[in-house]
């Protein structure tokens, strides 16, 4: 999906069953699960930071580190349509509470509790 033409990718996303995020670091890896949360998909991902931070209850996790548990959750949540339909549904939702006004909301607040602790 990421050699793809960017327009194309909202609509693979949301043709996709699941979305699988392993890779422990990466630049921006947010970015990738926020596409496919928009998008509505289920997210399969790393249980190492930044992803459950990130995705919170919209993800099934995994240790990125072992190859075999990666493997018995996504069968596990691929057999498992009710699962499947809940985190998608929780997709839309985490997805929802990243907006640039909640961004810019977050960088004012962090800016004055460092003015704040400055002045002390």
């Amino acid at each position: 999906m990421n050699q793809d033409k960017p327009q194309q990718k909202p609509r693979m996303a949301r043709r996709s069953n699941t979305r699988v995020s392993r890779r422990p670091r990466r630049n921006a890896p947010g970015f990738i699960l926020l596409e496919a949360m928009m998008a509505g998909a289920p997210i399969a991902a790393s249980s190492l930071a930044p992803m459950p931070e990130f995705c919170r209850s919209a993800a099934e996790y995994f240790n990125a580190l072992d190859v075999s548990d990666m493997s018995q959750k996504m069968e596990a949540l691929l057999s498992d349509p009710a699962r499947l339909f809940a985190l998608s549904e929780r997709s839309n939702t985490q997805a929802s509470k990243f907006t640039w006004d909640e961004f810019v909301r977050r960088v004012v607040l962090q800016i004055e509790i460092a003015v704040k602790q400055k002045d002390n």
